[in-house]
């Protein structure tokens, strides 16, 4: 079981999930925030697990039962998850809006009763930016260790010099590791 299929779900703690409470900070630190653009900064964040299940079981209380999970389109599912957490946000009061349809514009009232650490929740996604940097830089690396010599690219006339992609995973490396020591 991979930890991507609960991240996120409704816990049986009470109160909004994490999903939920991603969705109100990114309201919260962008009042006037329209859909698309919520959409935008939290899309990959609404874990596949949940969405999926959400969806499939909305379906199926329409009637419209679906086969197997992985012939439910994620994006499909994904946005289910942001209207329904909209809708309920708004129902309890801790976001308002302005306009309608796609000129809906969405600013925070209150924070939801949240159980868990509010702090957790990364809104900017420079946590998962950080981390696609990280794994970019591994990949390079491991790449150029593999073959056991530095990519014809990172070699100079006056021995091994670093450039380009090389030189900018090593360095991110470089920074990581001085970080966690």
């Amino acid at each position: 079981m991979t930890t991507e299929s609960v991240r996120g779900a409704a816990r049986a703690r009470g109160g909004a999930t994490d999903t939920t409470m991603l969705i109100w900070k990114v309201i919260a630190a962008s009042p006037g925030i329209t859909r698309a653009q919520v959409w935008e900064r939290v899309e990959h964040d609404i874990p596949p697990g949940y969405a999926t299940r959400l969806y499939s079981n909305e379906r199926a209380r329409h009637g419209k039962s679906i086969a197997h999970a992985s012939a439910i389109d994620l994006a499909r599912a994904r946005g289910y998850v942001l209207t329904l957490a909209l809708i309920n946000l708004r129902e309890k009061g801790n976001v308002s809006w302005d306009g309608e349809g796609n000129d809906r514009r969405y600013m925070a009232a209150r924070p939801p009763v949240y159980r868990g650490n509010p702090d957790m929740i990364d809104e900017s996604g420079t946590r998962a930016a950080e981390h696609m940097a990280l794994a970019e830089a591994l990949r390079v690396v491991e790449k150029a260790l593999a073959q056991g010599r530095p990519p014809p690219s990172a070699v100079g006339g006056h021995g091994l010099r670093l450039r380009g992609k090389l030189f900018d995973a090593v360095e991110i490396l470089a920074k990581t590791v001085r970080a966690r020591t």
